[in-house]
């Protein structure tokens, strides 16, 4: 009798209207395509195009091609120093809330293949979310609330707004002057009331001289930070060479405004050493040492 009762019960379970459909994976949505090679923790994606955009953690911002969504290939990623989570794209540029440690890190995309960092703005908080509104980018950081930073200039964004809120920013939205905070145990709106048009050349600082101003950390392992000041707008080349005088990476390529700029370099994949960074633009040459401690 009793087992008569168990086997009433699981036939009555089995045929129950709605009890497959709880142990269904899914319902009108198909697996098409997939990727999983070389995964850290993909927390978000934005699609541009023929690419998508994902934040990996501790990895950085891969980049994917997407054309047959059936076989996605990763066609280049950019590392990070922080976590990243959040990303936005506009134009050439990626923006990344890079979490613990990063801050905002702007990544020149017009090369899928072969995205480069080109400029940065550290935080103290933790950037979790991140929008973009004309050429002010607003980053929700944690416990430090929402930074608001001027990008009319890539590779030196400049901080003109924050707002400290009394809980955790982790995501933002903007629209017009309002932005919208999801902070953690309650929902802001706040309004952004500074010059949405000349900031950049009002706080532009321009240095008076050329060359590499610090390497820091340095000695380092593995990731340093390379300040060096342009007094004009040029065609900038940023190198690592060996003790042997041979060039092993190249840092930055390409043109940049007159000012003050950082560029974070990453040497897992080279051996312990002392190597040398060579700027040179405009005609002019500057070196320093820097010294790999694994």
């Amino acid at each position: 009798m009793r087992n008569t009762i168990y086997l009433f019960l699981i036939i009555c379970i089995v045929l129950t209207p709605g009890a497959n459909t709880l142990a269904q994976d899914n319902l009108n949505v198909t697996r098409i395509g997939s990727l999983y090679d070389f995964w850290d923790s993909a927390n978000c994606v934005v699609v541009e195009g023929d690419y998508a955009y994902v934040t990996d953690g501790h990895v950085g911002l891969r980049i994917v091609y997407i054309t047959r969504p059936e076989a996605p290939t990763e066609t280049g990623f950019c590392y990070t120093p922080g976590y990243s989570r959040g990303v936005v794209v506009r134009g050439d540029y990626a923006y990344v809330a890079d979490g613990p440690y990063g801050g905002l890190r702007i990544v020149d995309i017009s090369n899928p293949e072969e995205p480069v960092e080109t400029g940065f703005h550290y935080t103290e908080g933790c950037a979790y979310g991140i929008a973009i509104n004309s050429n002010l980018v607003y980053l929700a950081d944690g416990e430090d609330g929402i930074r608001i930073y001027d990008a009319s200039n890539p590779a030196d964004p400049v901080e003109v707004g924050f707002y400290d809120t009394d809980g955790v920013a982790l995501g933002v939205a903007v629209s017009g002057n309002d932005i919208y905070l999801a902070d953690q145990y309650n929902f802001k709106v706040l309004q952004y009331t500074g010059d949405r048009n000349s900031v950049q050349s009002s706080n532009l600082i321009i240095p008076m001289g050329f060359g590499i101003q610090t390497i820091y950390p340095n000695p380092f392992n593995p990731t340093t930070t390379i300040t060096y000041d342009l007094s004009v707008a040029s065609p900038v080349s940023l190198h690592l060479y060996d003790l042997a005088g041979l060039r092993i990476r190249t840092l930055i390529e390409g043109n940049r405004q007159a000012g003050v700029h950082q560029t974070t370099f990453e040497a897992a994949d080279l051996p312990s050493g002392l190597y040398f960074v060579r700027l040179e633009a405009s005609g002019q040459v500057a070196m320093q040492k820097a010294m790999l401690i694994k």
